[in-house]
């Protein structure tokens, strides 16, 4: 029988070595790694990837090759072995025990695999060893070895499947100063962590910590870092202001009650502190503007109340102050207008009542998001911050006209002000803002007419002055907006026709107009919108006329014109037009209906005779309350049928019928009886059939 030959072992190799390092290529499919230059063919120290000195394998770098497989024991045998790399293959099963052999080694690097169970005991045997990484494995636990590496200086043991209580002998790592166990599921901390006098960096996140800290954890005086976010941890103790050397805070996303402690005001080398997603309640502790080193302060989506502690202001290194979602009350501190290096300030959601007027002297200022608050007026000093991209004030009580020194805010890309009782007119001064690309406005009480400035805004991608007291035309300078993608301007009292100029919007993707008193025709330059997605022009009674033919080149997912006297031209291509669109055509007939939204044209009786000249004109008021007057009129004598229809074309009356004579016509309508919505006056004489809409209110 045939036996494999043994592969060549050069002399000047220890022939231990050699062998343990083909145990490994043949556990791992040496054949299919991607780089295995040399292996088991030139001399040992030509191995792709090993290390040699004096004779011996000192290194071992094959980080990313496509291992796959598990580590052997022969591994044990290379006992002069200082590093061992093999990140990112697909090693699996259990670490060998013989790996505590290699009492030489500073470095193990077994990221990025599949190896699972538990740490051998026997890492005990490493007592050199100053680097562990072992993270994005599925280990299990740490067992009893760990604890003893004295010499270990750096461990990433993040994202495995570690849980439990961690080790009580982790007092042993005294060296430590880098400790990643990040994403497993530890459950409790031993206060043997308090002994770790070297630790300067943890992270504990996700994982299932309860209950408190123990109060140890304030004996770590050299800790810099402590990130202990994603956890069920609830109580945070007082000794934690011994933590003097800490520089970053995050206790995110945990169960945390009870007040904030005020020693972490004694934190003074503290630079980014999170405590977000907790149940802590009371007032904010003063003490916290102890901390100037302080850049990064997050209280948000909390139960804190009262009002912020003026000393706060004193924060002058604080880029980022969030406190959104609380229960924090009135006026903000005057104070603040000092923070001179805050970028972000989110204090969204709470109750405060006041903006000072020294916040104006923010000029590092980017975003100020007091959204959702109580707050009654803004003051003019607000055009003072100079650098602010965003303001959000939406659904606070403004009251008052807006002020035209927002217009001095030239960084300011979004403004919105909406669902407050802001009124006056619109401030023409806004047009100044060149950066601008959110304008939102809506759901006030803003009277007059759109400023012809708001043209001028070359950024304008979005444009909302809906559910206002909106009054005049339309400005034609809106088409002028380059990049403007939508314009609501819907539930206002504007009048006038619909500016041809919109057509030149060339991006835009929706246009509401509805419920207005527009009149005239849909200009045909709308058909040049390629990218018009919306359109909605329901509730102007007096809009009307035939939809322009140039809609063909639309693509339309929404077009409301119910409750106006708009009308389908009658040729086979608008009609499979409009069929083609479904429920997004949606006219007097409702939703997909086309029947019965057809232009009427006028038919002679008498081929040869002139048509005889009949009106219908518009009723009015329209929308009416309680009663419509209707005028018509006829060129020649002859019969009249006078009739109201609902807009499912069924009559529910005779107005008038009879012979008349030529001549005008007026006549009153009672809709006391009525149903409150739109229904059709037709009128049918000299052959000709003609309607107008009317809307029916209460």
């Amino acid at each position: 029988m045939n036996t494999p030959a043994r592969p060549s072992l050069p002399s000047a190799a220890n022939q231990a070595d050699s062998l343990a390092l083909v145990a490994l290529y043949r556990s791992t499919g040496g054949a299919n790694w991607h780089v295995n230059t040399n292996w088991l063919t030139g001399p040992l120290i030509s191995w792709s990837g090993v290390v040699m000195i004096s004779g011996r394998v000192a290194g071992l770098n094959l980080g990313g090759r496509n291992l796959s497989g598990e580590l052997p024991p022969e591994i044990g045998e290379l006992t002069e072995l200082v590093f061992l790399y093999l990140p990112s293959n697909d090693l699996h099963g259990t670490i060998p025990s013989e790996i505590g052999r290699l009492t030489k080694l500073t470095e193990l690097r077994l990221q990025h695999n599949r190896l699972t169970g538990r740490l051998p005991d026997s890492l005990a045997g490493l007592q050199a060893l100053t680097h562990l990484y072992l993270s994005r494995n599925r280990l299990i636990n740490l067992g009893a070895g760990f604890g003893t590496l004295a010499s270990l200086e750096v461990a990433w043991l993040n994202d495995n499947l570690l849980g439990g209580t961690l080790p009580t002998n982790i007092g042993g790592l005294v060296a430590l100063r880098e400790w990643h166990l990040g994403n497993n599921l530890y459950s409790r901390l031993p206060p043997e962590i308090g002994q770790l006098s070297a630790l300067e960096f943890l992270d504990l996140h996700d994982n299932s910590f309860s209950g408190s800290f123990p109060a140890e954890f304030g004996n770590l005086s050299s800790l810099q870092h402590l990130d202990a976010g994603d956890n069920k941890l609830t109580g945070l103790p007082a000794e934690i202001g011994g933590l003097s050397a800490l520089k970053v805070l995050r206790l995110d996303d945990n169960r945390l009650s009870g007040a904030i402690p005020p020693q972490l005001g004694q934190l003074l080398n503290l630079e980014y502190l999170t405590l977000r997603r907790n149940e802590l309640e009371g007032t904010v502790p003063p003490e916290l503007g102890n901390l100037k080193q302080l850049t990064y302060l997050d209280l948000g989506a909390n139960r804190l109340g009262g009002p912020l502690p003026p000393e706060l202001g004193a924060l002058s290194a604080l880029r980022v102050l969030d406190v959104r979602g609380n229960y924090l009350s009135g006026p903000i501190p005057g104070q603040f207008g000092q923070l001179a290096s805050v970028r972000v300030m989110d204090l969204s959601r709470n109750f405060f009542t006041t903006i000072p007027p020294e916040f104006g002297a923010l000029t590092t200022l980017q975003s100020l998001d007091l959204h959702q608050n109580l707050i009654e007026t803004l003051p003019e000093g607000l055009g003072g911050m100079s650098g602010l991209t965003s303001l959000n004030l939406f659904n606070n009580q403004l009251t008052g006209a807006i002020p035209g020194s927002l217009g001095d805010l030239d960084n300011l890309s979004e403004l919105d002000l909406s669902m407050n009782r802001l009124d006056g007119p619109l401030p023409p001064e806004l047009g100044r803002l060149e950066r601008l690309s959110e304008l939102n406005l809506e759901h006030n009480r803003i009277t007059g007419p759109i400023p012809s400035e708001y043209g001028d805004m070359p950024q304008l991608r979005i444009l909302l002055l809906n559910n206002n007291e909106l009054s005049g035309g339309i400005p034609s300078e809106l088409g002028m907006l380059p990049q403007i993608r939508y314009i609501n301007l819907g539930d206002n009292q504007l009048s006038g026709p619909i500016p041809d100029s919109l057509g030149n919007a060339a991006k835009l993707s929706g246009l509401d107009l509805g419920t207005n008193n527009l009149t005239g025709g849909l200009p045909s330059s709308l058909g040049s919108l390629s990218q018009l997605r919306s359109l909605e022009v329901f509730y102007n009674a007096d809009l009307s006329g035939p939809i322009p033919e140039t809609f063909l080149n639309l693509s339309m997912s929404n077009f409301r014109f119910n409750f106006t006297s708009l009308c389908l031209p009658p040729t086979e291509s608008m009609r499979d037009w409009a069929f083609a669109m479904g429920p997004a055509f949606d006219g007097p007939g409702g939703p997909g209906e086309v029947t019965g939204v057809e232009c009427e044209t006028a038919t002679t009786i008498e081929p040869e005779r002139p048509a005889i000249a009949v009106t219908l004109e518009s009723p009015y008021p329209n929308p009416a309350k309680g009663e419509a007057r209707l005028r018509y009129s006829l060129s020649e004598p002859g019969p009249v049928v006078l009739s109201l229809y609902d807009i499912l074309g069924r009559r529910l009356m005779a107005i008038e019928q009879g012979h008349h004579s030529s001549g005008s016509y007026e006549t009153s309508l009672r809709t006391a009886d009525l149903s409150a919505g739109m229904c059709v006056v037709h009128l049918e004489a000299a052959g000709q059939r003609l309607s107008r809409i009317l809307v029916v209110s209460r």
